[in-house]
C-alpha cells in the first residue's frame, strides 16, 4: 500500500472530525445567543412594566393630594383639578392593564397575583371618587385607599429584581 491510497483513504475522516467539532462549537454558540437575545426582550418588557407601574403610581399621588385638598375644602376647592387628574390616572391605568394583559407570560407568580389583586382593587376607583364627590367619605378613608394601591404597586418593580 502506498502512501497516497493511505491519505485518500483517511482524508475524509480528517476533514469529517474538525467540521463535526466546528458545527457543533457553532451551533453552542447560537443556542447561547439566542438565550442571551430572549433575556434581553424580557429585560426591556421587565422595564417597560416597571415604567408603566411608576406611572401609575405617580399620578394616582397626585390624584390622592389633590383628593385631599378637595375633601379638606369641604369640596369647594380642586373640583376642576381632581376632574382633570382623574381622566390622566384612568389613561395610566389603561396602559398599565392593558400592557400586563398583554405581557402575562413573563410575569412570575408572585408578581401576577400581585398585579390581579392592584387591578381588582382599582376596579373599585370609580366608586370611592363617587364617594368622594358626594363627600360621603371621611379623608383618612379616601387617603388609606389611595395609599394601599400605591404601596403594591410600588413593590412590584421590587419583585422584578428578584427574577
Amino acid at each position: 500500500m502506498n502512501i497516497k491510497t493511505i491519505i485518500s483513504r483517511y482524508v475524509n475522516t480528517l476533514i469529517l472530525i474538525p467540521s463535526i467539532l466546528l458545527l457543533g462549537f457553532v451551533l453552542f454558540k447560537l443556542i447561547a445567543n439566542f438565550n442571551g437575545y430572549r433575556h434581553s426582550n424580557e429585560a426591556v418588557e421587565m422595564l417597560t412594566f416597571a415604567n408603566k407601574t411608576s406611572q401609575l403610581v405617580h399620578q394616582l399621588q397626585v390624584e390622592r393630594g389633590l383628593t385631599a385638598g378637595f375633601l379638606g375644602s369641604g369640596g369647594l376647592q380642586f373640583k376642576a383639578e381632581v376632574k382633570t387628574q382623574r381622566s390622566v390616572v384612568n389613561q395610566a391605568f389603561d396602559d398599565y392593564r392593558n400592557f400586563t394583559d398583554e405581557n402575562k407570560e413573563i410575569l412570575e407568580p408572585r408578581l401576577l397575583q400581585n398585579v390581579e389583586q392592584v387591578i381588582r382593587q382599582l376596579n373599585e376607583l370609580n366608586a370611592t371618587r363617587q364617594k368622594i364627590d358626594k363627600l360621603d367619605i371621611d379623608l383618612q378613608e379616601a387617603l388609606n385607599f389611595f395609599t394601599k394601591n400605591n404601596a403594591m404597586l410600588i413593590n412590584q418593580p421590587l419583585e422584578i429584581t428578584h427574577r
